[in-house]
Formats: C-alpha cells, sequence, structure tokens
C-alpha cells in the first residue's frame, strides 16, 4: 500500500468517495455512528444508507445486516470506523473477517476510519486493511489530529491499493494540493516522538474511562464499556420519557454538563448520550456529581 498525505482524514475521505462513486452509489454508514460523513457522501452525490448497531450486541458490526445492504447492486462502499465514535467499540478480529467476507463477496470498498487507532484500552487494535484478501478491497482513513492532539493542524493520511491511490491523487490536487507544510513538519515530528508520550496520554484517559463508566452506570444510565477513542455512550430511555436532544439541552440549562444527544449519531441514537472523558479528571468528577444530582 501507498499512502497520500491531505489537508485531514475529512479531506481524503470526500477524496476517495469522489475516486468510488458514481452520482446514486450508495455508501454503508454504521448508526450510532459518526454523521459527518453524510455531507462527504452527499457533495459526492452518492446516497447514505444506514446499518444499525444495537446496544445488546455491543454496538458491534453485525456482518449478516451488512450483507443484505451489500447485495444491493448501488451499493459501493462501506464506512468503517472502529475504534467507533460515539459508541467506544473496538471490533474484534473475528468481526472484522466477517466484514472482510463481505466485501470481496460483493466487490464492496470498505473506507476504514482508524482516526482513534492508537487510542485503545484492554484491547487490540485490527486494521481490516492488514487481512488476507483486501489489499484491493480497502482504504485506510488516518489522522493526527486524536492520538498527537494536532486537531488544528488538519494532517491526515490514506493507504490503499496503487491504482485507487493514485485516482486520489489526482482528486486531492484538485480539492487542496496539499496538506499545509508546516503541518506536514510537526505532523513529522511527531512521529519521531518517544513512545512514552502517547502511553503516558492513554493511560490518563484510561483512567476517566473506568471512571466516568463506573460512575454512568451507578447513576442509572446503563453503559458499555468502550475499548476506544475517549467517549461514552447511556442509555438514558430507563430514567426519562425525553428524548436525547430534550435531555441534553435541559441537562445543560440546569446543570451546566454538555453531552451530546444520542440522536446526533442517527435514528438509531435516540435514546442514548455521548460523554467526553476527554477533559480534566476534576471536571468529569464534577460532571458527573451534577449530572446524578439532575437525573435524581
Amino acid at each position: 500500500m501507498r499512502p497520500v498525505v491531505g489537508g485531514g482524514s475529512q479531506e481524503l475521505l470526500f477524496g476517495a468517495l469522489v475516486s468510488a462513486i458514481d452520482p446514486g452509489d450508495q455508501v454503508i454508514i454504521q448508526n450510532p455512528g459518526y454523521m459527518a460523513y453524510i455531507p462527504s457522501i452527499a457533495l459526492a452525490s452518492g446516497k447514505p444508507v444506514s446499518l444499525e448497531l444495537r446496544e445488546d450486541e455491543n454496538w458491534a458490526v453485525n456482518s449478516d445486516r451488512l450483507k443484505k445492504l451489500a447485495k444491493n447492486k448501488r451499493a459501493k462502499v462501506f464506512i468503517l470506523n472502529s475504534p467507533a465514535n460515539p459508541t467506544g467499540n473496538v471490533l474484534s478480529k473475528k468481526v472484522l473477517e466477517e466484514i472482510a467476507d463481505v466485501a470481496i463477496d460483493n466487490d464492496l470498498y470498505v473506507f476504514s476510519d482508524e482516526a482513534y487507532e492508537k487510542l485503545v484500552y484492554g484491547k487490540k487494535h485490527v486494521s481490516i486493511g492488514s487481512l488476507n484478501g483486501m489489499e484491493n478491497h480497502v482504504v485506510t482513513l488516518q489522522t493526527f489530529s486524536k492520538a498527537f492532539s494536532m486537531t488544528g493542524f488538519r494532517v491526515g493520511y490514506a493507504a490503499g491499493s496503487r491504482e485507487f491511490m493514485e485516482a486520489l491523487t489526482e482528486v486531492h490536487h484538485n480539492i487542496s494540493l496539499c496538506a499545509p507544510h508546516a503541518s506536514q513538519v510537526v505532523a513529522k515530528f511527531a512521529l519521531s516522538m518517544d513512545k512514552k508520550y502517547l502511553d503516558r496520554m492513554t493511560k490518563e484517559y484510561d483512567r476517566r474511562r473506568k471512571f466516568i463508566v463506573k460512575r454512568l452506570n451507578e447513576i442509572g444510565l446503563p453503559t458499555i464499556e468502550p475499548f476506544g477513542a475517549f467517549y461514552s455512550f447511556s442509555n438514558i430511555k430507563k430514567v426519562t420519557r425525553m428524548n436525547s436532544f430534550d435531555f441534553a439541552d435541559k441537562l445543560l440549562k440546569k446543570a451546566k454538563v454538555a453531552v451530546v444527544p444520542g440522536s446526533e449519531f442517527g435514528k438509531h441514537g435516540e435514546g442514548y448520550i455521548r460523554c467526553s472523558y476527554a477533559t480534566e479528571f476534576k471536571v468529569i468528577e464534577k460532571a458527573m456529581n451534577r449530572l446524578e444530582k439532575f437525573v435524581k
């Protein structure tokens, strides 16, 4: 595989979509999932199709449901996100192998968004591009924004087959030409840093993760343990009849705690809220105490 460096993985995803689909082609996305993919799909004249993820399946991709969607002759791409936003799920190698089988059998591209690849706790991240037979079916998307905290620098890269990367390069040149030179210099330095810095950050995220999941469950908001990224995804249906937007709105106004309503991640995210633990431990403690008082 050869890489293409661009102004963030979102730009490269758009370029990959332009390279892969024709107007009206279907792009399968996880739901609940990162809905910011949809504008890119629309700009590329594609049609987003939702693949339902379920809490009782630990938010994993169900290969049988994926297979049904992939059999549509207009289905061309599946955007895979693991570790996942908003659920924090990290797909096992077994599930990835099932997805790979579906992709190969149905001539489906997998665009694998691995933005949180290095932020994994107690599990091993497996890249679907490393599996046998996937060389011509996968475009792997990476970013410096999360693991290296370089959000504003806008640097990412895509890797795939030579043929696909040549097509993506042509599109990329007509979108942004190249990532900012200064940002590329910083990214190069980030890659040379001692791994201890990343390990220290991941360890701190893990401490916050364990605390916030424990507290959310104690408060009465069932929360499956996330093994990647820096989010928790909690079920609010047992404590309220409000929809997730109204719950988040009232929580912000009354308790001054900000969460993201699950409806922002698709219709199958309704009834949930996403919390982030990418902030100071003491802030999380204060937020959980306020959330508990609000729920009671």
